[in-house]
């Protein structure tokens, strides 16, 4: 039996963050998991807990050839470098998550 080792998430640093984007900004992450309502829903309520209930969070996605899988893009504003990197390690602990950009 072979196993798949995922490798473990890097999060943006502050100074990498504040580099690229200028704060309060609009701020786009990308996850693959599955293609079930429950990684979506997740996905989207880990945002909605750092940013607020009032927060817009836009998303768009593209199943896999096979559908077995869902890349699901997450575009919101956020107000500091820090608040990108909480949201990062709350999705790395989704259930399924493959990939996040």
């Amino acid at each position: 039996m072979t196993t798949k080792s995922i490798k473990p998430i890097s999060v943006p640093s502050i100074e990498a963050l504040e580099t690229a984007h200028s704060f309060p900004a609009q701020y786009l992450i990308k996850i693959i998991g599955p293609d079930t309502e429950a990684f979506r829903a997740d996905a989207k309520t880990i945002c909605v807990k750092h940013l607020g209930p009032d927060a817009q969070i836009e998303t768009s996605e593209r199943q896999s050839k096979t559908g077995q899988h869902l890349a699901l893009t997450l575009r919101f504003q956020v107000a500091t470098p820090l608040l990108v990197q909480e949201i990062y390690k709350n999705l790395a602990q989704l259930t399924g998550l493959k990939f996040i950009i």
